[in-house]
Parts: structure tokens; sequence; C-alpha cells
């Protein structure tokens, strides 16, 4: 996604079955398109800035210190997701 700065975190330390990153977005950028994981539940916590979490629920804003989980599609069928910054 344009302007998104990513590092996985995760590999310094051999991490395989969960992964670590840190993502900057710029203000109106995007993380990703809106999706779903197929085995990987995905943990997302907000250091800085005020995204909004997209579901089929409609949004959400965010702000430091909260945080959002999303279960992966392993046995059932959770609605896709897209973070975004404001």
């Amino acid at each position: 996604m344009a302007g998104r700065e990513r590092r996985a975190l995760g590999d310094a330390f051999g991490l395989t079955n969960f992964g670590v990153n840190l993502t900057r977005l710029p203000p109106g950028g995007m993380s990703a398109l809106r999706h779903t994981h197929m085995r990987e539940d995905e943990f997302i916590y907000i250091i800085e800035g005020e995204p909004i979490l997209v579901t089929n629920a409609g949004q959400t804003p965010l702000r430091p210190g909260l945080c959002a989980g999303v279960q992966s599609r392993f046995g059932r069928r959770p609605p896709p997701y897209q973070p975004h910054r404001a």
C-alpha cells in the first residue's frame, strides 16, 4: 500500500507460527486491502495516531493503547477487515 512502512519484527526471533510486524501508515493510508486469513489470527495494537478498523459491522476508531483482534477463517467464516489511518 502506498506510503506504508512495514518491518517484520518476528523474523529476528525466528517466529514461524505467529507474525509480529510494526506498520506505519501516513494520514489517509491503508495497511492492507480488505482481507481475511485462513490460518492466522491477527492482533493489532495502536502505538500512535488514530486509525479506523473497517469490518462488516462498520468502522471502529482506534487510538493509542487500544487493540483489536481478528480470528482466522480456519473452521469458520469471520468477516473481512481493513485497518486504515484517518
